[in-house]
Parts: C-alpha cells; sequence; structure tokens
C-alpha cells in the first residue's frame, strides 16, 4: 500500500512564499502555500495566498478584483494567531494595500512587498 507523501514543512514553505512573494512572483509564491492549505485547510494559509492572489490581480492592472481578493484574505486573518507568521503585522499591511488599491489603483502594487518578517523567536530564560 503505497504511504501518503509527508505534509509540507510550513517554515520551509513560508519562506519560499515570503521569498518569491518579495521578488513579485505573486502567481508562484500563492502555488507554494497551495499544497499547505490544502493539507491542513489553515485559513492563515488561505489569507496568505488571496494577498498573493492580489498582487497578480494588480500586475495585471486589476484593482476592482484585487481590492475584493485582500477583504477576503483579511477575513481569514482576522482573530487567528500563529506561530509562523506576524498576522497583525500582516493584517496591516494587507488593509493598507486594500486602501491604497481602492485610491490609486494598479499603482499600489508597489505597497506589495515585502509582507512577510521572521517572527521574533520567544527568549529563553
Amino acid at each position: 500500500m503505497p504511504t501518503p507523501p509527508d505534509p509540507p514543512d510550513p517554515s520551509a514553505a513560508l519562506a519560499a512564499f515570503a521569498a518569491l512573494f518579495d521578488a513579485g512572483a505573486f502567481w508562484e509564491a500563492h502555488e507554494v502555500l497551495e499544497g499547505l492549505w490544502r493539507v491542513d485547510g489553515d485559513p492563515v494559509w488561505q489569507g496568505l495566498i488571496q494577498i498573493a492572489a492580489a498582487g497578480v490581480h494588480l500586475q495585471r492592472g486589476r484593482p476592482d478584483p484585487a481590492a475584493r481578493v485582500l477583504d477576503r484574505a483579511l477575513g481569514h486573518l482576522a482573530a487567528r494567531e500563529s506561530p509562523h507568521v506576524d498576522l497583525p503585522t500582516v493584517r496591516a499591511r494587507a488593509e493598507a494595500l486594500r486602501d491604497a488599491t481602492r485610491a490609486e489603483g494598479p499603482a499600489a502594487v508597489f505597497l506589495l512587498t515585502p509582507l512577510l518578517r521572521p517572527r521574533p523567536r520567544p527568549r529563553r530564560a
């Protein structure tokens, strides 16, 4: 009987996502987290995927769909915590991007990167 594949490593997937996202490769960044989200269904991954999808819309000059996708992303990220992502910062950046997208249109794409910063590690006593 074949064994199921190992689930993706969240830290490695997030690092790859951040590198691609920060390089403006929003579609590719979205693809990196897709497998992780499909395995565990965590709304945080879905929210990050949707932020990357908004980047694709902005690159294509489509601010209205980008703003709608950002609204959905913020819904997935609301009132959540993650050991992997500094969600308050991501939410604040996504809100600023959504607002700029509505005000400035596709020019708001400049606000997309960098999105993620490594979470500070807790200090051990």
